[in-house]
């Protein structure tokens, strides 16, 4: 997952980079580098980010891994 995909995801799920930082138990500035482009997301961790927003799209609780 590359940075514009990220912050469209985060977008999607209707979240401010904190939120995300918040649901996604990352720092503010992690979530800034990733949508900046100066950190690549690890093809695992962008799956479970992928599968944690997509449920947040959809209404499923924050609480859910």
């Amino acid at each position: 997952m590359d940075g514009p995909e990220f912050r469209q995801l985060r977008k999607l799920a209707g979240l401010t980079q904190e939120e995300a930082a918040r649901v996604l138990l990352v720092s503010h500035r992690t979530i800034l580098r990733w949508e900046h482009g100066a950190s690549r997301i690890r093809p695992l961790k962008a799956y479970a980010i992928r599968a944690k927003l997509v449920r947040r799209m959809f209404g499923q609780g924050e609480g859910e891994a």
